[in-house]
């Protein structure tokens, strides 16, 4: 298990991280298969990610002895906290709800977007998708394989229809799971 400590901004006793801490935390606990636990202040945390429902599971290390106490309060209210700021505002019970395929395919529209509008400044080969093989007007980004945090463009309609007719992904042949689409600022995509 992967141990970090992040500092935070204390406000009322409550969790806060920065964008760029909440990013790293999320990249290190899907690479690693058991969790990883986390330094926050006096606190200390375990999250995993649970690849099949998308969500990071987070628990507390940190024991206190009356558990009716302000102080376990505060700890339980800071997991919840944590936890929605790591799922972007899910619940646990949220994240299960939907079926796989169903979540697969909103988050495919959660995460496209205008390619002509994004401007990227890549070559016409970067911006084929390789699906369609042509260079897709709603794109959305996902990664070549579940353990990869490189990412091709796709046609999103083209990538839903993959994953209605349950088809394997075309690069890595690994069954389409809600992991595979990714926010581009969670991913490397090669521009030149």
């Amino acid at each position: 298990m992967i141990t970090a400590s992040f500092p935070i901004n204390h406000s009322c006793y409550s969790v806060a991280l920065s964008q760029s801490h909440l990013l790293d935390i999320q990249n290190r606990a899907r690479k690693s298969g058991d969790g990883i636990n986390i330094q926050l202040g006096s606190n200390s945390y375990s999250i995993r990610f649970l690849p099949e429902h998308d969500f990071y599971s987070v628990h507390s290390n940190s024991h206190v002895a009356d558990h009716f106490s302000t102080e376990a309060h505060v700890m339980d209210n800071n997991v919840g906290r944590l936890e929605k700021q790591m799922n972007n505002g899910r619940t646990y019970s949220s994240a299960v709800a939907a079926s796989p395929l169903e979540r697969v395919q909103n988050r495919i529209d959660a995460y496209s977007f205008s390619v002509e509008k994004a401007g990227f400044p890549a070559t016409e080969e970067h911006l084929t998708c390789p699906i369609t093989l042509e260079i897709p007007k709603v794109g959305v980004f996902a990664r070549t394989s579940l353990l990869s945090d490189i990412c091709c463009l796709y046609d999103a309609a083209a990538l839903k229809y993959l994953v209605g007719q349950r088809l394997a992904h075309p690069l890595s042949q690994e069954k389409i799971t809600i992991s595979h689409i990714s926010p581009p600022e969670q991913c490397h995509f090669n521009y030149e």
